[in-house]
């Protein structure tokens, strides 16, 4: 696939994908959201069975509900895709609005997974997660009513806790409300108005594959699997931003 001006397809399954940021925004559940970016794609309609799941409690199979297959949606002009709550919490900044007990509607505690296939199995290739399937959460892992920031774009098929600014994790009421979160920017790429990085220890740079078919190595693992979230409609087809109204799922 090319990137440019025109929308591009894939034709099997190659594309570079990573969580940049989960929120859980303590100013509520209408600011939750979830953010990927395809570094490579950009404008990109999705012809594969991708799948966004969850890991619920101490399990190591992904819960049937809920989840949401990515197929047939694409990538903003930057590469992102931003799945929200609410639209009205970031106006212009969301591309999917999904609404509560979905996949976006992340309490803070519960491990997100991006995996192919047409349903969540064990079974299925998980190509980059934010936690540990199998463990329950630990308290550094934690994001309730703050967020994660991805520091590097590197794949971890495995839970890489050093490549995770978490808000408020082990520091007591370090939460983070909507105002310090940022859909459809990741540390300076993409819809970033006046953006400051979270914090000082944010790379000026991002390191990524050297190819688009290239994998990033998996880190070391350390923590969780999270705890039971909302209830939602499994693989339902969001809207987009330009229609501003919220589908069912």
């Amino acid at each position: 696939p090319t990137n440019g001006g025109n929308p591009t397809h894939s034709s099997s399954y190659s594309l570079e994908v990573f969580i940049t940021e989960i929120a859980d925004p303590s100013d509520g559940p209408n600011g939750r959201f979830i953010e990927l970016y395809f570094p490579f794609h950009k404008n990109f309609l999705i012809e594969d069975d991708i799948l966004i799941v969850r890991f619920l409690g101490a399990n190591s199979v992904p819960s049937s509900d809920p989840f949401i297959n990515l197929r047939n949606m694409r990538t903003n002009e930057h590469g992102f895709m931003v799945f929200c709550v609410d639209y009205a919490t970031y106006p212009g900044r969301c591309d999917y609005v999904l609404g509560p007990r979905t996949i976006a509607d992340n309490p803070g505690n519960v491990d997100l997974a991006i995996m192919t296939g047409l349903t969540p199995s064990a079974d299925s290739k998980i190509l980059d997660i934010y936690g540990v399937p199998g463990q329950e959460t630990y308290m550094f892992q934690s994001f309730i009513g703050g967020r994660v920031n991805r520091r590097q774009g590197i794949n971890n098929p495995v839970f890489d806790y050093g490549n995770w600014e978490i808000s408020p994790g082990y520091i007591p009421n370090a939460y983070a409300p909507s105002s310090a979160c940022d859909p459809g920017c990741w540390n300076g790429i993409g819809r970033c108005i006046n953006f400051t990085p979270s914090s000082p220890s944010s790379p000026s740079s991002q390191t990524f594959p050297s190819s688009p078919s290239s994998k990033g190595k998996a880190g070391k693992h350390t923590s969780k699997a999270g705890k039971a979230g909302g209830k939602g409609k499994a693989g339902g087809k969001a809207h987009s931003r330009t229609r501003r109204r919220r589908t069912r799922l």
